[in-house]
């Protein structure tokens, strides 16, 4: 039997039963729903992974000028890279995880020369001469 409390203001004719908590549709077990609600958690992460995905994910570099000036020391004429023409015929890491790709983007002749023009020459293409890059 419930019990109202005479302050609720609710006066009843007759007393009313619970029903039985085990058959009781509208008052599940706590250990049902929680169960429940811990599968359906972990449908909803695995259905969310990317291992699972369908579509191929893509990795977009930032966006950087379609040329970029290589200033070099004074009394020297700058290297112009054109770096939109290269991001169509080289992977991003051939230069950029490269040993003489300086860390904190301060060229020297040196490293310049290396990574540059030694991937002209060992490709058979671009600029390998002065004029090429320096202008």
């Amino acid at each position: 039997m419930i019990h109202v409390p005479p302050w609720l203001g609710v006066h009843l004719s007759s007393p009313i039963e619970s029903p039985p908590s085990h058959n009781c549709i509208l008052a599940p077990r706590t250990s049902t729903m929680k169960y429940l609600a811990l599968t359906l958690a972990c449908i909803l992460v695995v259905l969310d992974t990317p291992a699972h995905s369908t579509e191929k994910t893509q990795q977009t570099a930032p966006a950087v000028s379609a040329v970029i000036t290589l200033n070099t020391d004074e009394g020297k004429r700058p290297a112009v890279f054109p770096h939109a023409k290269h991001q169509t015929k080289v992977e991003c890491d051939a230069c950029h995880k490269d040993a003489n790709f300086p860390t904190n983007k301060k060229w020297d002749m040196k490293k310049g020369h290396a990574l540059c023009l030694g991937c002209h020459k060992a490709k058979n293409q671009g600029a390998v001469k002065c004029d090429g890059c320096h202008k």
